[in-house]
């Protein structure tokens, strides 16, 4: 359904779609996974009951629910022992005009892209993946940037072929005395990307359809006025799917997996 022309198609699918992937297990782990990273650890929801002198249980309180921040160091450590350097780029001597592109290349290499690579490793270590999105700013430079695995999920084909990604977040805004929560979602294809809206408020609410605000939709990866005529557009595209899914292992799981257990004894012990 989300590989359909007909946009109504595609917005009924998203539901199911995006539904779907919320739920996965490795998505319910990649949630716990960052609540450890944030020291918010499975002891925070326990209670120590005691028996006091006359026989009767009681809570010990909250004294005695202390989370070590062991995952949270662990991923630091790998990022920096990973990355300390930065990203850095060669070229062989061999290759003609090598200093030429050296130079070419640091231009996309630079300060943004290692961030961005820092972003991505660190997601990965803590998720089990990460995806990289590409996109063109306004002065046509070509930048990356990392993607929530949360919100970025990939479609397949039958042949279990990438024909699509699809990014979906929501915010809720005020109208008037009450407050709404729209749900967006974006739908890249190789050659176009389509966005959809989902208003949750509206009494009419059929799902996903496309958003209105955003003209033209759907439309080629990049898209920007002429500086010399401000009615034309100009516009083109990747020719591919412009995310790259960054797996931290074989099995895509989270470098808390072995470790869970651990820290959980030791948060008990030590609480």
């Amino acid at each position: 359904m989300l590989t359909s022309e007909d946009p109504v198609i595609v917005g009924k699918g998203l539901d199911k779609f995006i539904n779907y992937q919320i739920d996965r297990p490795k998505k319910r782990y990649a949630r716990i996974a960052e609540n450890y990273y944030r020291s918010e650890h499975d002891i925070l929801n326990a209670r120590l009951i005691v028996e006091d002198e006359h026989g009767g249980l009681i809570d010990a309180g909250i004294n005695y629910q202390i989370p070590h921040s062991f995952f949270f160091v662990q991923i630091d450590q790998k990022v920096q022992y990973l990355l300390a350097n930065g990203v850095q780029v060669e070229v062989d001597n061999d290759l003609p005009y090598k200093d030429e592109l050296e130079e070419e290349l640091k231009e996309y290499f630079d300060d943004d892209f290692n961030l961005a690579i820092d972003e991505i490793v660190e997601g990965a270590s803590i998720k089990g993946a990460e995806y990289m999105y590409a996109r063109t700013t306004a002065q046509d430079e070509l930048k990356f940037e990392a993607s929530d695995m949360l919100t970025t999920d990939t479609v397949f084909n039958d042949l279990r072929e990438e024909v699509a990604v699809v990014r979906h977040y929501q915010e809720t805004v005020a109208d008037g005395k009450k407050e709404i929560r729209l749900r967006y979602a974006e739908v890249y294809t190789d050659d176009q990307v389509s966005y959809f809206i989902k208003d949750e408020g509206s009494k009419n609410n059929r799902g996903y359809a496309l958003n209105q605000n955003v003209q033209p939709n759907p439309r080629p990866h990049v898209v920007a006025k002429s500086l010399k005529d401000d009615e034309k557009l100009l516009s083109r595209s990747y020719g591919r799917i412009p995310f790259f899914r960054m797996a931290n292992n074989r099995l895509e799981e989270s470098d808390l997996k072995p470790v869970k257990h651990l820290i959980d004894d030791y948060d008990r012990i030590a609480s």
